[in-house]
């Protein structure tokens, strides 16, 4: 069996991931680019000055964000049939949100 096949990460759980960070998203929003990003790493672009798409570079409209709720919605029973190091990163990530609020 080729090892590739056994260890390749699903392509659908890459969405899962911010584009700004790499990691799992624990609050995902949709910022006015169209793009999902994790909340926190979207805001702390925005607070350091950069308000532009971390995806296409080009200039945001806004620093609006809207919930992605069904992107959580889909992230969170993966996260608890699946892939301890991810759920394991996913709850230090939850609990570091709840630490900056």
């Amino acid at each position: 069996m080729n090892d590739e096949v056994i260890t390749k990460k699903p392509h659908y759980i890459k969405n899962f991931d911010c584009p700004i960070c790499q990691r799992i998203m624990v609050d995902p929003v949709i910022a006015t680019d169209g793009f999902s990003y994790d909340r926190l790493c979207i805001e702390q672009r925005f607070m350091s000055g950069i308000i532009t798409s971390p995806k296409t570079n080009a200039a945001l409209k806004s620093k609006n964000l809207i919930h992605n709720h069904q992107l959580r919605a889909t992230i969170e029973p993966y996260l608890s049939t699946n892939d301890l190091e991810r759920r394991q990163q996913h709850q230090l990530a939850l609990n570091n949100l709840e630490k900056s609020k």
